[in-house]
């Protein structure tokens, strides 16, 4: 009797394995032509104040997913998909909030917004690879890689707001805002003869206070030298 149901199912396989390959035999499709006319929905908005892009990171990403499969209540084997695309994670930082300028005798630190990522992530579709395994992708493939690309933007904005992915751009960004700030500072009267090797440029969101005094000199609590603590806001 198992025998007979298992030979019943072989048959059936086989022969929705041949009813597939005949429909895509009879029915292939053609080379595709793609076509985006200009559409007539577009809305342009000023962004408030402007963004400053401080940073890239260009990374291979690559997404592996396992989808499971289930017939008659038998577990089959999975669908194994993986995708590959080049991402661009951009990181900037807005310019229309008030900036912290802290300055003691000679030393500055001025204190910028928190980098931020933007959002969506780039990828680049042209060069995206994609590859479904298993002893039914046949079937699934198709379906689970669609899927698979469908929730990856998701995960690229997971990783851009990563800690990990922060930090590796961090003191990138931070030579960017230097460099941004030192000509910033050189154009106001009071501190055009401000020395720029002794501008220092933090983000808000490190811990400034703790600082070791030898990478950060505003913190060697020297009595004598008085702390000026100042808003301003940078214009590029």
């Amino acid at each position: 009797m198992k025998r007979s149901l298992l030979g019943y199912l072989a048959v059936a396989v086989a022969a929705a394995v041949l009813a597939v390959l005949g429909y895509r035999a009879l029915f292939s499709k053609p080379d595709v032509v793609i076509t985006s006319p200009l559409t007539d929905e577009m809305l342009v908005m000023r962004t408030e104040g402007g963004m400053l892009e401080v940073s890239r990171v260009k990374a291979r990403e690559v997404f592996d997913a396992s989808f499971a499969h289930q017939f008659l209540f038998l577990d089959l084997d999975p669908t194994v998909t993986r995708i590959r695309v080049p991402a661009v994670y951009t990181y900037r930082i807005p310019l229309a909030k008030e900036w912290r300028v802290l300055r003691v005798g000679e030393e500055f630190a001025v204190v910028a917004p928190r980098v931020e990522p933007s959002l969506p992530v780039a990828v680049d579709l042209a060069k995206m690879e994609k590859h479904a395994s298993g002893t039914w992708s046949f079937f699934t493939g198709t379906g689970a890689l669609d899927e698979a690309q469908r929730a990856i933007t998701k995960k690229l904005a997971s990783k851009a707001t990563s800690r990990a992915y922060l930090l590796l751009q961090r003191d990138f960004a931070r030579k960017t805002v230097s460099e941004f700030v030192r000509k910033w500072l050189v154009t106001q009267e009071r501190w055009k003869g401000v020395d720029l090797a002794k501008v220092h440029v933090f983000f808000e969101d490190e811990a400034i206070e703790t600082l070791d005094p030898r990478v950060f000199p505003l913190n060697s609590g020297r009595p004598s030298a008085a702390v000026h603590a100042e808003g301003v806001t940078l214009q590029p």
